[in-house]
């Protein structure tokens, strides 16, 4: 198991602008700080129109950890009507890495991947940026009935 790349989205890390509420909290009991708003997806979703495989959103949030923040090792039961995840690299650095079914990777800025939240899954980031993952649920396109004849 390990996360797939499926895409790409050019300059990402522009995007991050659009959270003017990201910025760095001062402390180190801070390590990660996950954005549910709706204000996230009103002003993500005319962006990323035609990005993930379905324009569907079931759900989003903003995902960022800090300098020398992780995010432990968890399962995420929470998507709903079988719904796919995916996740695009907003801003990254060398030090970050992600752990998913005993896999560690580094994804690449930009690009766009999707992961199985019944796997346990982690994030740690080493370096002095933080990262920023803009993650989706979406609900899967159906099957082209020609290709089910």
């Amino acid at each position: 198991m390990a996360y797939v790349k499926i895409g790409s989205y050019p300059n990402a890390r522009r995007l991050v602008a659009l959270a003017p509420e990201l910025r760095p909290i001062p402390g180190p009991e801070i390590r990660y700080t996950t954005m549910h708003q709706a204000e996230i997806r009103s002003a993500y979703y005319p962006h990323l129109l035609g990005v993930f495989p379905s324009d569907e959103w079931i759900k989003c949030f903003l995902s960022v950890i800090w300098h020398n923040g992780s995010i432990e090792p968890h399962q995420d039961g929470d998507t709903q009507l079988g719904g796919q995840r995916c996740q695009l690299v907003l801003q990254t650095n060398p030090d970050c890495w992600m752990l998913h079914g005993g896999v560690w990777q580094q994804l690449e800025e930009d690009g766009i991947y999707t992961m199985d939240p019944l796997v346990p899954h982690a994030s740690i980031n080493w370096g002095h940026q933080p990262r920023v993952f803009f993650v989706v649920d979406v609900i899967p396109p159906a099957p082209d009935a020609r290709e089910s004849s």
